[in-house]
């Protein structure tokens, strides 16, 4: 299978690759087609927190690894959320496997994958602010 390459739907900033990313179903079976839906919770995708972005870092810091929102690296977009103390439920009642999910209306992904979009991923992580540098400019009180 080609890879493909997750971007934030408002600003189409590189996000992910699949299959290099393992994104899962409620119930953690591997997805291995992410235009296909899943049955049980079709309007999200988790992500097993031992397989997330290395973009993903400064939110989850920023939440204590507790409860928060994921939100794009360029344009602060909400693009889902995690848990790490409830868990969610899906809506047939099973324990959510992975805490984090994407939402997929508020992302795209797009085939196939250039080298240039990939490298694009890579280059776009180096350039984002370490949790150390990065401020609250521009954040509403």
């Amino acid at each position: 299978m080609d890879s493909l390459a997750m971007k934030c739907r408002k600003c189409r900033s590189a996000l992910l690759t699949f299959p290099e990313t393992r994104i899962e179903t409620s119930h953690g079976v591997l997805i291995t087609d992410p235009t296909a839906s899943s049955q049980c919770s079709p309007e999200v995708w988790y992500i097993p927190e031992n397989h997330m972005p290395q973009w993903m870092t400064p939110n989850l810091d920023q939440g204590k690894w507790v409860k928060g929102k994921i939100q794009c690296p360029k344009c602060d977009a909400r693009l889902g959320s995690y848990n790490f103390i409830s868990g969610m439920k899906c809506p047939c009642g099973s324990q959510v496997v992975a805490p984090i999910h994407i939402v997929k209306s508020k992302v795209d992904f797009f085939l196939p994958l250039q080298k240039s979009d990939a490298q694009n991923v890579v280059a776009e992580e180096e350039q984002l602010p370490k949790p150390s540098e990065s401020t609250n400019e521009g954040l509403l009180s």
